[in-house]
C-alpha cells in the first residue's frame, strides 16, 4: 500500500507539473503576442535572470508611466481649450507698412532730400462671424469636457498602477527573506536525504522515511526554482518601473 500510494502521488505530481508548464507556455505566449497555436519553441535551458545585488523599493508613483502620461495629456488638455477660446472671440489683425524714397534728383542739380518722399499706413481690421458664435462656445465646452473625461480616465489608471506599485514594494521588501529561506530549505533537504539514503542502505531507517525525505527533497527542489523565477519576475518588473526595461537589458 505505501509502494501504491507513492507511486499515486507521484503520479499526480507529474500530472499537476504538465498542466502549470501548459499555463505557463499559454501565458507566456500572450505576454508577447503570439498565439497558442504557433510552433515557438522555447529554451528550457535557459536559466532566470536574478538581479545582483538586493532590489531597492525606493521606487516613487512618479516614476509611473501613468503619471507621466497623465502630466503630458493635462498639458495638451489646456492646449486644446484655451485654442477653442481663442476662435470665440473676434480675431483683431493689425497691419502695419511704411516707405522712404527719393526721385528726380540724378544730373538734376537737386540733393536725395530735395524730393524724398515717405508714407506710412495702419490697418486694423476685425473679423467675426455672428453665426459662429453658438457653435464656437459649444466648441469650447466639448474641448473642456474632452480634457476632463481624458485626465479621469488616466487618472484612474493611475490609481491603479499606484495600487500595483504599493503590492510590489511589499513583495519586494520580503522577497529576500523568501529567496533564502527557500534556498536554505533546499539544502537542508538535500542534505537530509543523503543521510536518510545512507541509513537505509546500512538498515538502519526504513523505506517510507527514505520515501518521506525523498518527497520533501522533491518538495523543496520545486520551491527552489519556483523562488528563482519569482525573484526573476521581480527582477524584471524591478526595471519596468525604473524605466530601464527594454529588449537590449532584459537578458543583462
Amino acid at each position: 500500500l505505501r509502494f501504491k500510494t507513492q507511486g499515486q502521488r507521484a503520479r499526480l505530481g507529474v500530472l499537476n507539473s504538465e498542466e502549470a508548464v501548459i499555463t505557463a507556455r499559454a501565458n507566456l505566449l500572450s505576454l508577447i503576442g503570439l498565439s497558442p497555436e504557433e510552433n515557438v519553441q522555447f529554451d528550457e535551458s535557459v536559466k532566470p535572470v536574478l538581479p545582483t545585488r538586493p532590489l531597492m523599493a525606493d521606487i516613487d508613483a512618479k516614476d509611473l508611466y501613468e503619471y507621466q502620461i497623465l502630466v503630458l495629456q493635462k498639458q495638451v488638455g489646456a492646449t486644446e481649450v484655451d485654442l477653442a477660446k481663442r476662435k470665440y472671440w473676434p480675431e483683431f489683425n493689425l497691419i502695419g507698412a511704411a516707405s522712404y524714397g527719393s526721385s528726380d534728383y540724378i544730373n538734376t542739380g537737386a540733393s536725395w532730400s530735395d524730393n524724398d518722399l515717405s508714407q506710412w499706413s495702419v490697418l486694423l481690421n476685425l473679423k467675426f462671424n455672428l453665426l459662429d458664435w453658438g457653435t464656437r462656445s459649444r466648441n469650447i465646452q466639448i474641448a473642456s469636457l474632452n480634457q476632463n473625461t481624458t485626465e479621469q480616465s488616466l487618472r484612474n489608471q493611475l490609481l491603479t498602477s499606484q495600487k500595483e506599485l504599493e503590492v510590489f514594494k511589499f513583495e519586494l521588501q520580503k522577497s529576500e527573506e523568501n529567496y533564502r529561506l527557500s534556498k536554505e530549505l533546499q539544502k537542508l533537504e538535500e542534505d537530509t536525504y543523503k543521510i536518510l539514503d545512507r541509513d537505509y542502505r546500512s538498515g538502519q531507517s526504513s523505506y517510507l522515511e527514505l520515501a518521506t525525505g525523498l518527497s520533501n527533497l522533491l518538495d523543496a527542489q520545486a520551491r527552489g526554482l519556483e523562488a528563482d523565477y519569482d525573484q526573476a519576475d521581480l527582477y524584471m518588473k524591478w526595471k519596468y518601473y525604473k524605466g530601464t526595461l527594454s529588449e537590449e537589458t532584459v537578458l543583462q
